[in-house]
């Protein structure tokens, strides 16, 4: 057993033309192959063409000027359709000079963030662009959020609400009426 074959991420040598030297056990799952099968092509040929193109972008730069790098790639699998896979490019000398050097790709699977980040965004746009006057405060009870319609409702633009706290409201900058009406309207479990 190789000591990378230990480490739960996808870890890949290369020589400094992007063909495969070495992938650990993790690599070689995810690219469903067997120990060597691997060994002399390109990673670049084993991605969609895209990713491809974007990973051995990553390793030229590396191989050309020693920057490390990072990409990221989709990677699918009769097992696992289209996962998200982020990739560390680094050059790594084994004697500490130029000679003959390896390029050390490290792949971890982000799927799960980039389907949190999808979510994020949804929630942002439907908040953001709702018709519905909508503040979200932090646990201390400070503005954090207020959508166009809060704004629009409130008299109060964005930078005058974030950071502060809902008593703001008791400024005296709208009439008892107003906040009578606004308070009888949450009390009744209707949409303010």
């Amino acid at each position: 057993m190789n000591i990378l074959d230990a480490i739960p991420y996808l870890c890949l040598a290369l020589d400094t033309d992007g063909r495969i030297v070495y992938a650990n056990v993790t690599a070689r799952a995810a690219l469903d192959s067997k120990s060597g099968t691997l060994v002399g092509r390109s990673i670049g040929d084993l991605l969609p063409p895209q990713s491809g193109k974007a990973f051995t972008l990553a390793v030229k730069k590396c191989a050309d000027d020693g920057t490390p790098a990072g990409v990221d790639v989709k990677l699918s699998t009769a097992d696992s359709p289209d996962r998200d896979i982020h990739f560390s490019v680094s050059m790594y000398s084994t004697d500490g000079t130029a000679r003959a050097p390896l390029i050390i790709a490290t792949g971890r699977d982000i799927s799960a963030q980039k389907r949190k980040d999808l979510e994020f965004i949804r929630f942002y746009n439907l908040a953001h662009n709702t018709v519905n006057p909508l503040e979200i405060t932090d646990t201390d009870g400070h503005i954090i959020y207020v959508n166009p319609a809060f704004e629009k409702a409130s008299g109060y633009s964005h930078d005058e609400l974030i950071g502060r706290n809902p008593n703001i409201f008791s400024s005296g900058k709208h009439p008892a009426a107003f906040w009578k009406k606004m308070w009888e309207t949450i009390r009744a479990g209707k949409v303010w």
